[in-house]
């Protein structure tokens, strides 16, 4: 199984393209294009999703992971064997968390003499480098067959939550379809600082010092309809959100905007 996540956008005809390559090669691979609308060139979103879906897939499958604002330069393209699949992407960062998370058994830089003669676009390597490469892969070749071993691989990292004594102090990493605001503060961020129990909390977007009281509840539906709230999400993130609404419309909230949540003194 072959799997694709790009910041290509989700009618985009360079996915169309990628698919096309691959099959070129290998006409009975599985080809899921997973997710498209990465956001442009955000290397660092598309690293945190790709560590969140990457767990959901079977062992084995191959992740043609594509956010390469470098495309064309010094970077590297790079295969990364983990104990459970194979990711395939510029050497930015962008492979690093799920990589990391799996167990990093193997890294290769791909030797694009070793792959099938064809026109390689300095702008578009996500068709002639890394879909040649997962397609040759998917019939059962080894990195090896057309990369070289090295060492070591770009690394990013999520910025830790800081937990002092009545606060804690994090940031919005993500902001999803439905306009909600994930931030970088996890459930075991909230135990530590002894939050767990609170029916509601402050929350303080620090760089624009404004307030807000939000209940801390389990599920949306806790809240009336158009009323923000405070959740820990499917990541195990602390989320802030509206009911049916849109947190980053109802706050101007942006990604890595700094937020300080804190326990109400009464």
């Amino acid at each position: 199984m072959i799997c694709v996540l790009s910041d290509y956008g989700t009618e985009s005809v360079y996915v169309a393209e990628l698919i096309g390559a691959i099959k070129k090669i290998n006409p009975n691979a599985e080809v899921l294009s997973l997710m498209n609308n990465i956001s442009r060139q955000n290397i660092f979103e598309g690293a945190f999703l790709l560590r969140s879906i990457a767990k959901e897939y079977p062992e084995g499958s191959i992740f043609i992971c594509i956010v390469d604002p470098g495309v064309g330069t010094k970077r590297a393209p790079i295969i990364v064997e983990t104990s459970k699949h194979v990711f395939i992407g510029p050497d930015n960062g962008l492979l690093y968390l799920a990589a990391k998370e799996e167990g990093i058994k193997d890294i290769y830089i791909i030797d694009t003499e070793l792959l099938p003669e064809r026109k390689i676009s300095k702008t578009f390597h996500g068709r002639d480098i890394f879909a040649i490469a997962a397609a040759i892969l998917s019939l059962g070749y080894k990195p090896s067959f057309i990369g070289n071993k090295i060492e070591r691989i770009e690394k990013i990292d999520i910025p830790k939550a800081l937990v002092k004594n009545s606060s804690i102090e994090g940031k919005i990493i993500y902001i999803d379809s439905f306009g909600n605001l994930i931030t970088n503060i996890s459930i075991d961020d909230i135990r530590l600082a002894n939050f767990e129990k609170e029916k509601e909390l402050e929350v303080i977007f620090k760089d624009r010092e404004l307030t807000f009281t939000l209940p801390f509840k389990e599920v949306y539906a806790e809240v009336d309809v158009g009323k923000p709230l405070l959740l820990i999400d499917s990541f195990d993130l602390l989320e802030i959100a509206v009911n049916k609404g849109n947190a980053k419309e109802y706050f101007s909230a942006n990604i890595m905007e700094n937020v300080i949540i804190k326990k109400q003194w009464k």
